[in-house]
């Protein structure tokens, strides 16, 4: 089971990414994509990657999607038809990878293990690197905010906030609270970082406050928070759990009140709008 607004999801099999009416589904190094509005298969790539595909950005456009994989390689490739226009040599040595690209399309933000990687995807070629961006855990996550002045890092054990295009270091979240963020999720203000701990903890931190103002331990000890996600408008949270699990909860912008758990049913009836999309997609 996995969900998404607008955003990425991962289980252990695949990865996919909806953007628009285009939607890629990476395999074992294979990508399909597909037209959602006529629910066809637009194209069938095989050995998209040698190897598994760890990681999958789309650029705000929907004009292209980039991926990386366990060969060490970051592809970069049109949208809709698939095809390579370029690659990048990240690290053949790597066992995962992840990817964000700024909103305005021009850098891409690669880890390897602990440091981070920018490249120039007009130049193709790298930018700048911080070597040891984080010293005790490997890179879990790294994340654009939308107004793309802030890239975020996420190890198990700590936060960094990083601004742009400079990449200098503004401040840094120690976890001694919660055990493992293991889930990570930035409301589209970007006014709150979300996590979802190994211990099924949910942490919610202040970008203004610098600091962490909520955990939501409901659920803790049931099982580890796999996935999470938040709808555009920031009202409705999305948690999956290891042991399948998916729960909803009413965010609402307000962090710093408990979090209210409902059913799928409450929440359609309580946050459709027809004045926003929240785009969940449920499997």
């Amino acid at each position: 089971i996995f969900f998404f607004f607008n955003d990425t999801a991962t289980t252990e099999i695949y990865t996919e990414q909806i953007v628009g009416s285009v939607r890629c589904v990476q395999e074992t190094g294979s990508m399909k994509i597909f037209d959602l509005n006529q629910r066809v298969q637009l194209r069938d790539i095989e050995n998209a990657h040698q190897g598994r595909i760890h990681a999958m950005v789309i650029s705000s456009d929907s004009s292209k999607v980039i991926t990386g994989g366990s060969d060490g390689k970051i592809r970069v490739r049109s949208l809709p038809e698939g095809d390579l226009l370029y690659e990048i040599e990240h690290d053949p040595s790597i066992s995962t990878m992840t990817l964000t690209i700024s909103q305005g399309g021009k850098y891409l933000f690669a880890e390897k293990r602990r440091s981070i990687y920018v490249y120039d995807l007009e130049t193709k070629s790298l930018f700048q690197k911080i070597y040891e961006a984080h010293n005790n855990d490997e890179i879990k996550f790294l994340k654009m905010t939308s107004d793309d002045k802030n890239l975020i890092s996420v190890t198990l054990s700590e936060i960094k906030i990083w601004s742009l295009p400079n990449l200098e270091l503004k401040h840094t979240f120690w976890n001694r609270t919660i055990n493992s963020m293991i889930s990570f999720a930035i409301t589209s203000d970007n006014k709150y970082l979300i996590t979802g701990s190994y211990d099924g903890q949910i942490g919610v931190w202040s970008l203004e406050q610098r600091q962490l103002v909520y955990i939501e331990a409901k659920t803790r000890y049931f099982s580890q928070l796999e996935s999470l996600s938040i709808s555009n408008d920031n009202k409705l949270l999305v948690t999956g759990s290891g042991d399948g699990t998916v729960n909803l909860w009413d965010f609402n912008s307000r962090p710093s009140e408990e979090l209210v758990k409902f059913t799928f049913e409450d929440a359609y009836q309580k946050h459709q709008d027809k004045n926003t999309e929240n785009n969940l997609i449920s499997y």
